[in-house]
């Protein structure tokens, strides 16, 4: 019995989403989960670009639960468009669930900084400088 609980906890659960996720960045920022442990729908936040409102029906349907902030970046999020009202700053990092319940209620708009980037082209990015 010993021996199969120590085999089953070596097989990775699903529970690990918002870690496969964290290393499946590709040209993202930042990527917000409607649900929690990075799961259903979700919005990917692209580097260097700047969110000032979510049109998304997704968004206002049903909040952010969960996110996942690239390496060297900064996720700053607001409760109304344009930047405006109340701000939350998100390091880089996995969060499986997001606390203030109030808060990811109301996320409205939306930025990432990322250092060590530089846009190059459409979609295109190398090593370098820092992105605003």
């Amino acid at each position: 019995m010993r021996l199969l609980l120590v085999l089953l906890s070596l097989i990775p659960l699903t529970s690990s989403l918002c870690s496969l996720a964290h290393q499946v960045m590709g040209l993202n920022c930042a990527i917000m989960y409607l649900d929690s442990d990075c799961r259903g729908p979700f919005i990917p936040l692209d580097i260097g670009e700047e969110y000032p409102r979510f049109n998304s029906t997704l968004v206002t349907q049903k909040s952010v639960s969960s996110l996942v902030v690239r390496q060297n970046c900064l996720l700053e999020v607001f409760t109304r468009p344009f930047f405006g009202g109340s701000s939350v700053i998100y390091k880089p990092g996995v969060w499986k669930q997001l606390e203030d319940e109030r808060f990811n209620d109301v996320i409205s708009s939306a930025r990432c900084f990322c250092t060590g980037f530089t846009k190059i082209g459409e979609g295109q990015f190398e090593l370098g400088y820092l992105i605003k």
